[in-house]
């Protein structure tokens, strides 16, 4: 079932990193779209749009006690909305995100990859390299 944020979430390591980490990196330049929770493991995606492409922040696992779980900030991943997308992320108007890592450099993958919600500066480096890989999208865009 997808929920609305609850306030333990809004109170998390994860979830204040990742809105500091907006603000630093992507300034007042994007809009939420919506966001989405899921309680079983406190996982939850904010669906972003910057430069027109609609992009899912997602901090999971970040439950404290049981198996697969990275504790407090959870792991941090983002996914990206292209034409013709067949990801396997969905949001609720059925638009399908494929994991940011699959479209930049294995050196910048590997930074996406480890990236965690409990540490500010992985958020921060993460957001950047989706800033520099979406600012580039927009220019091939207007190239066309």
């Amino acid at each position: 079932m997808i929920l609305k944020f609850p306030a333990k979430i809004k109170k998390s390591l994860g979830y204040k990193n990742l809105l500091i980490g907006l603000k630093s990196i992507l300034k007042n330049q994007y809009k939420i779209i919506e966001e989405n929770y899921y309680g079983e493991y406190d996982d939850f995606i904010l669906y972003i749009e910057y430069n027109e492409i609609k992009t899912a922040l997602q901090i999971s696992e970040t439950r404290t006690e049981g198996m697969m779980n990275y504790g407090p900030g959870g792991a941090f991943g983002i996914d990206v909305h292209l034409e013709n997308n067949d990801g396997y992320n969905a949001d609720s108007k059925g638009n399908r995100y494929s994991p940011l890592y699959s479209y930049v450099s294995s050196e910048d993958a590997l930074v996406l990859e480890y990236a965690r919600g409990r540490n500010l500066e992985d958020i921060e480096n993460s957001l950047f390299i989706l800033k520099k890989y979406l600012d580039n999208k927009e220019k091939m865009n207007n190239l066309s």
